[in-house]
């Protein structure tokens, strides 16, 4: 039997099975596929949803074209699905799920916050646009987009003097880092 066949007959009872494709060429369950299913209860559906093959090699043909920003974009929509299927409604971070992905994904970024609850909390609650203590995709993007900024901004801080344009390290790396020329006109990043 196929590892679907031995999947179904583990998960078949009050549980909910949901397969993503994924893009990081580097995880595959069986050899030639990607994707990664999480299992989470779900009492109103008591089947199994099983990934359709056809799709899945579809995406992978779709990862190996990606250029670097757009594998990017696929991680983090892969991340927050990571965490928002394991509570409650799979497409929203309830505030236990956004706990667990800050302390795990974000370690660096809010280092400063110290990792602390009341931080996280606050967080949940200047993101949460309708007030329903979860946060949708969009909601969530809002915080990528302000972490994103935040790290841009604290390279500058640390840039060394100079001419050109050049950015020191931000939240998310250590001291040491690597330069890279953005088209020879004097802009590069140190990470």
């Amino acid at each position: 039997p196929t590892p679907f066949l031995a999947l179904t007959v583990q998960l078949r009872v009050a549980t909910l099975l949901t397969c993503e494709a994924i893009f990081a060429r580097e995880l595959s369950i069986w050899p030639g596929a990607a994707y990664k299913c999480w299992a989470h209860t779900a009492p109103s559906h008591p089947s199994v949803w099983l990934c359709d093959l056809d799709r899945v090699q579809e995406y992978r043909k779709m990862a190996d074209q990606m250029s670097q920003l757009e594998g990017s974009i696929e991680t983090i929509i892969n991340i927050f699905h990571q965490y928002s299927v394991r509570l409650g409604h799979p497409d929203m971070l309830e505030q236990k799920e956004l706990k667990q992905l800050v302390k795990k994904e974000l370690p660096n970024f809010l280092k400063k916050q110290k990792k602390n609850d009341k931080a996280i909390n606050k967080i949940l609650e200047d993101l949460d646009t309708n007030g329903d203590k979860q946060l949708n995709f969009e909601e969530f993007s809002i915080l990528v987009g302000r972490l994103t900024v935040a790290s841009h901004e604290e390279m500058h801080k640390n840039a060394p003097e100079g001419e050109g344009h050049s950015h020191g390290p931000g939240f998310g790396e250590g001291d040491q880092g690597h330069c890279h020329s953005h088209g020879g006109h004097g802009h590069g990043h140190s990470h």
